[in-house]
């Protein structure tokens, strides 16, 4: 996954995901649902990246 490998990624309904930009360069990133997206019938469930106690990831941190 990257400038010269560009990708498609397929998250399963239910699965926290986010991105990370960690190169030097503008990345792109394309979100593709399924379903079209309801106000009304909300299937997600959203938390704060940077203070929770379910996703054991430092968003913070910069790779070198």
């Amino acid at each position: 996954m990257g400038e010269k490998c560009p990708c498609v990624v397929y998250i399963p309904p239910g699965i926290f995901h986010g991105t990370k930009n960690i190169g030097n360069k503008i990345s792109v990133v394309i979100g593709m649902p399924s379903l079209l997206y309801d106000p009304e019938n909300v299937d997600e469930r959203r938390v704060n990246p940077l203070d929770n106690d379910i996703i054991p990831y430092n968003w913070n941190c910069r790779m070198e």
